[in-house]
């Protein structure tokens, strides 16, 4: 009996060793849910502090519309130019957004997080480090996933306005579009890109490699699976402004799904996954193409950038620019743009930004007018003055000699120009307005632009300007117009005549404004209209079924609706010409402006427009000309393979595939007979030719005659229109 009760007092080996291997189990079990939950917890204050470091950046930038500096930066650079400063939020960042009220630091390591501004000032990035079971995608959502495979657990959480895709750098006059899908790198002691993207040291969301402010943490920086190595990214050089010309968006469009092809992007951003899938033909692009290589300029490279992508038209713009030829041919009339050519004058851009003019001695024009220096970005034009925009935002302003102007604004952060025939609009980046005149004009010339902010664009009529807000609403100012706000809301884009302004609206309507003495007998009050050309008091509306509707000013002639369906309508001083879908054309006009009429075949693809007369291209590079009948003529243009046409005010010039020329009316003759042109610029009665290697030619009629141009090469621009 004492035998059984003293061995049932104890526990047998197998015993002692199951109950051990429960308790540590449990023990076990409860230490990795306790950790599990205390990294979540950890994850939520991270999460929590960036989107507050977010919300406070975003009340920085709307106050000064820039976003600041890191604390303690290092720059990255690209050709020994810097793309983005890095390193983190601390004492200066939080002294400059002021929205904080204690420093945020991680909350298990204590480090802080790190931070990059790309050199527009206008995109950043912010880092920290995600050590639970959350994982945030590009959106950016959180979705669970295990790390169990992972032999690093910890990954990159990073919230951005950065697009994930491209960063412009600018060195004096051109500019490198690079292909760098984030600003954030893992080590900060390497400072150039290239190196960076070759030794796989950028940071991504989601992936295994942590920003660099945490390489003294417990947490390991280095190293990460995700490679983005292509053999180049530079995607395109030159000025951004030619990234209007829907060709150079094409090969921009191209040259980056090169680059992002074959790497680790899957996922990183739902743009860059439908880059890399989309068909690119560079000989027949399709209109998706079209549409999103559009979409990549405007919203990675350059907002400030107008993209003018129409479907309904197959024709590619080489480059906006400010010339009698821009006028009839991109701005769809002499008036219906937003800056008015100079009469007799060119101005020229070479790469470093400095500019060479020249025009006709009798305009009073000289050499010494034209700023000197480097930098100048954006060249504008009045009938007769230039304005030079730099990259900083400052404005240089030269003219006639004859004609004393006041000088242009004297501070910076300057976007955009404006002009009436005399008179310069200046929109800022903060949507202010500044304007400056000869100071010969009337003290009702002078009136004042508006003295708010947050306007968009600036239009302008003859002596009349017209400004769009970012809510829709306009405001209209200067000669012979009371200073007003304009009636509506929702406008989209303006359009004028030489006294007239019509406003298209969200929703595809119109609404008509005019300057004193030039009342408007009738406007349309339908909807859906997409676009608006005008002559000289009369405008045509296209509208999304192919229809147009055209009205006038009193006495100006014919009003009504076209059936169509039209493609694309085109004007001059007192017709118009559309296009229809089969390449048909019809042609109208006012009252006492006679026309001998158009072509009566079809397949043309494109209409041309002059001051006085039209010229169409078949689609198998064949030219029918039209004028006003007190200009007499009525011709089929010499030879085929013609791709654009040029117009001033008297005369087309014709450019062919193998880069020669054919010029036509008094202001075409004595056009060049040699090749490799690109491009062509207009005075009222001039032409400049820009050949692929930058050199030009210079011709045109006795009055107009473009003397002094330049002999030597390497011109990026004329008048702004660039190769």
């Amino acid at each position: 009996m004492k035998k059984i009760i003293k061995n049932s007092f104890w526990f047998t080996l197998v015993e002692l060793i199951v109950v051990i291997t429960i308790i540590a189990i449990l023990w076990t079990i409860a230490f990795i849910s306790l950790q599990w939950y205390s990294k979540n917890a950890r994850d939520s204050v991270r999460i929590a502090d960036v989107q507050s470091l977010v919300k406070s950046l975003s009340l920085f930038e709307i106050k000064t519309w820039i976003f600041p500096e890191p604390s303690n930066w290092t720059s990255v650079s690209f050709s020994w130019w810097e793309i983005w400063t890095q390193w983190t939020i601390w004492d200066s960042v939080i002294v400059n957004i002021g929205q904080l009220s204690k420093k945020v630091l991680d909350p298990s390591t204590e480090s802080e997080y790190t931070y990059s501004r790309l050199n527009t000032k206008k995109e950043y990035q912010i880092a920290a480090v995600i050590e639970g079971d959350l994982w945030i995608n590009s959106s950016p959502h959180f979705s669970s996933v295990t790390h169990a495979a992972w032999t690093n657990p910890w990954i990159a959480y990073v919230k951005w306005n950065y697009n994930w895709m491209l960063a412009k750098v600018q060195t004096w006059a051109v500019t490198y579009v690079l292909a760098v899908p984030t600003i954030i790198s893992w080590d900060i002691s390497v400072t150039d890109i290239i190196n960076l993207q070759q030794s796989n040291k950028l940071v991504y969301n989601g992936k295994n490699n942590l920003p660099a402010s945490y390489e003294s943490s417990k947490f390991k920086v280095d190293g990460g699976w995700f490679v983005f190595n292509p053999s180049d990214i530079v995607v395109y050089i030159w000025s951004t402004s030619t990234l209007t010309a829907v060709d150079n968006q094409l090969s921009l469009m191209s040259n980056t799904q090169n680059v992002y092809s074959g790497t680790d992007v899957s996922g990183l951003d739902s743009q860059i996954d439908k880059l890399v899938d989309i068909s690119v033909d560079l000989n027949s692009p399709t209109d998706e193409a079209k549409e999103f290589a559009g979409y990549i300029v405007k919203n990675s490279v350059n907002p400030g950038v107008e993209i003018n992508i129409s479907t309904s038209s197959q024709e590619s713009v080489i480059c906006w620019g400010w010339d009698y030829n821009s006028a009839y041919n991109v701005n769809l009339w002499y008036f219906n743009g937003r800056t008015i050519p100079n009469r007799a004058a060119f101005v020229a851009l070479k790469p470093d930004g400095s500019i060479v003019a020249w025009w006709d001695d009798s305009y009073g024009w000289s050499w010494a007018l034209a700023p000197s220096g480097s930098g100048y970005e954006k060249i504008y034009s009045s009938e007769k003055a230039f304005a030079a925009l730099k990259s900083d935002g400052t404005i240089s302003v030269w003219w006639d000699a004859d004609n004393g102007w006041t000088g242009g604004p004297i501070d910076n952060w300057y976007v955009d120009i404006s002009s009436t025939l005399n008179a310069f609009a200046a929109l800022k980046d903060d949507g202010t307005i500044s304007v400056w005149w000869p100071s010969w004009t009337s003290a009702w010339d002078q009136a004042n632009a508006p003295s708010t902010w947050d306007y968009t664009k600036i239009y302008a009529g003859k002596y009349t300007f017209s400004a769009l807000k970012d809510d829709g609403t306009v405001y209209a100012w200067w000669s012979y117009v009371t200073n007003w706000p304009v009636a509506g809301v929702w406008y989209t884009s303006i359009s004028a005549s030489q006294s007239a302004f019509a406003g298209l609206h969200e929703d595809g309507s119109i609404s008509t404004w005019w300057e004193g003495g030039y009342g408007w007998i009738w406007w349309p009050i339908d909807n859906w209209y997409i676009s608006i050309a005008s002559t000289q008091r009369a405008f045509a509306a296209l509208k999304s079924d192919g229809s147009l509707s055209a009205w006038w000013a009193d006495s100006y002639g014919w009003t009504g609706t076209l059936v169509g369906p039209f493609t694309s309508v085109s004007a001059t001083e007192n017709a118009f010409a559309a296009l229809k879908t089969d390449g048909s054309i019809e042609t109208w006009w006012g009252s006492g402006n006679w026309w001998t009429g158009g072509p009566v075949w079809t397949w043309y693809t494109k209409i041309y427009a002059n001051n006085y007369g039209f010229a169409a291209l078949k689609n198998d590079g064949t030219i029918y000309a039209w004028w006003s009948s007190s200009y007499g003529w009525i011709w089929d243009v010499a030879w085929t393979w013609y791709v654009k046409i040029f117009g001033n005010n008297y005369g087309f010039v014709a450019l062919r595939s193998d880069g020669t020329v054919y010029g036509w009316g008094s202001g075409g003759s004595g056009y060049p007979v040699d090749s490799w042109y690109i491009n062509i610029m207009a005075t009222a009665n001039a032409f400049a030719a820009i050949k692929d290697d930058g050199s030009m030619s210079l011709w045109g009629s006795q009055y107009y005659w473009a003397t002094g141009g330049p002999n030597d090469s390497w011109y990026t621009s004329l008048n702004w229109t660039c190769k």
